[in-house]
């Protein structure tokens, strides 16, 4: 196939390289009927030369000459099919996205992403959600130099919209957008992102496997004197045969076998969700009618509601940070999600964000809804579990349980009026129905609510602080 012959052109010929980019690529870009298979021809090259490969890097730039003539359509195509890549896992979900069959496609196309950020040539105002949605789903995601690059493509994203044309931002807006511009530049935003070995994420994001692998062998070649060079074996010689061109052939050393990646903290990422949040509603208040918000929470809320371990938890944090309004309806399908998760007790992550996306969506609530006095309930349930990681979180869901209901019933005040809508007596009402259930868990516990409700209060929350 011609385009087949045309790619393996560009990935060998080292001279020619940059010509075969102004001359050929950027022309094909201009063919829209041809991108399609072009990106199809790019992804499977890349893929078979894995991540980090000198192939699948030649290719991740060379897209950049495509998307040069028509950097809104490419974009968008590149963009679309990392998002249907990523909602395929659903189909058959894995403990966590490295382990999937297609992990290497999405991690490619993040690669083509970080390529394409540069000089926007993603078109950043166009598919802001998108990027926002990507970026949440994947960061501290893979190998280090993954995760540099998801790291990259925010900062480019950043300065795209700090220098682009259109939309036009207010001076208010810019410095939001310059601040914090520098501030995901800090060592405490690289840890966020699972960089906090990190000295500089821009030289992890393009610190290729094959420069490394080539001056380690050269090293080598160097120390051994020539005549015993000559007299190593041929099967010895090849490794460094196969490193010294531009060659297909070389280790996937971005394998996340070989680096140890540090846990993704479900607090980092509602650290992250709520900057991207901040600086989206900063752009949002200078373009008239912009649906980048409920973008954004449709793509959150359609991941949130679906089973799959390696992104369910993430999307559930994301909706729960850029939600702006909620219904019993959504509460109900998310205390659903946490049943199924608790008999289980298998992904602690999972409903660890449950419990954190609850505590952002109470206030949210309807002062009407019955779903607040429960509130309480579920809260010191997730108490009595004793598990140490859910006790931040659960204890935060009954603080702001307490606040909500405060300042709807302001249960705290003492006066004559509110003597009769007291902490104890809206609470033990409504356990009511679930009385045997409860009783059963207090006798677990060995306190009593009903003999004592504020000692046993005071017992649980002392029980978590020693633990």
């Amino acid at each position: 196939m011609i385009l087949d012959k045309l790619i393996t052109l560009t990935i060998e010929e080292d001279d020619m390289y940059p010509s075969i980019q102004a001359k050929i690529w950027s022309h094909v870009g201009q063919v829209s009927d041809l991108l399609d298979i072009v990106l199809d021809c790019f992804i499977k090259r890349s893929v078979l030369g894995g991540l980090g490969s000198l192939q699948a890097e030649i290719l991740a730039d060379t897209a950049v000459a495509l998307a040069s003539s028509n950097a809104l359509l490419f974009s968008r195509k590149v963009i679309g099919r990392l998002c249907r890549l990523i909602e395929k896992t659903c189909l058959s979900p894995t403990p966590t996205l490295e382990q999937h069959l297609i992990w290497d496609d999405i991690a490619i196309l993040l690669r083509y992403l970080l390529m394409l950020s540069f000089n926007n040539s993603l078109d950043v105002a166009s598919h802001l959600p998108f990027l926002f949605h990507i970026v949440t789903l994947l960061v501290s995601t893979g190998p280090l130099t993954l995760r540099a690059s998801t790291h990259g493509l925010v900062i480019n994203i950043l300065h795209s919209l700090c220098t682009c044309s259109q939309p036009q931002f207010s001076d208010e807006t810019q410095r939001v957008l310059r601040l914090s511009l520098a501030e995901f530049s800090l060592p405490k935003f690289y840890a966020l992102f699972g960089l906090s070995k990190v000295k500089s994420a821009s030289v992890i994001a393009f610190r290729t496997g094959i420069i490394r692998q080539q001056q380690q062998q050269q090293h080598s070649s160097q120390i051994l004197p020539q005549d015993k060079q000559q007299q190593q074996p041929q099967q010895q010689q090849q490794p460094q045969q196969i490193l010294t061109g531009r060659s297909m052939t070389i280790t996937n050393t971005y394998s996340p076998t070989i680096e140890q990646s540090e846990r993704m903290s479900l607090t980092s990422l509602e650290t992250i969700t709520d900057t991207l949040l901040e600086l989206m509603e900063a752009c949002m208040n200078d373009i008239p009618d912009c649906e980048w918000l409920a973008q954004w929470q449709e793509l959150a809320k359609r991941f949130a509601f679906q089973f799959n371990p390696a992104l369910q938890p993430r999307a559930i944090i994301v909706y729960g940070c850029i939600s702006k309004t909620t219904s019993d309806r959504e509460i109900k399908t998310l205390l659903r999600i946490l049943v199924k998760a608790l008999e289980s007790f298998s992904d602690i992550d999972l409903i660890d964000s449950i419990i954190m996306c609850l505590t952002r969506l109470l206030p949210l609530l309807s002062p009407e809804s019955k779903i607040h006095k429960f509130m309480f309930w579920i809260a010191l349930s997730i108490l009595q579990l004793e598990e140490t990681q859910l006790y931040a979180s659960g204890l935060a869901l009954l603080e702001q349980n307490l606040h909500t209901l405060d300042h709807m019933l302001s249960l705290f005040e003492n006066t004559s009026a509110h003597q009769q809508q007291t902490l104890e007596k809206i609470m033990m009402d409504a356990r009511e129905p679930l009385e045997w259930q409860f009783k059963q868990l207090d006798a677990s516990m060995g306190l009593s609510f009903k003999s004592n409700f504020n000692f046993a209060l005071v017992g649980h929350l002392i029980k978590g602080k020693k633990k």
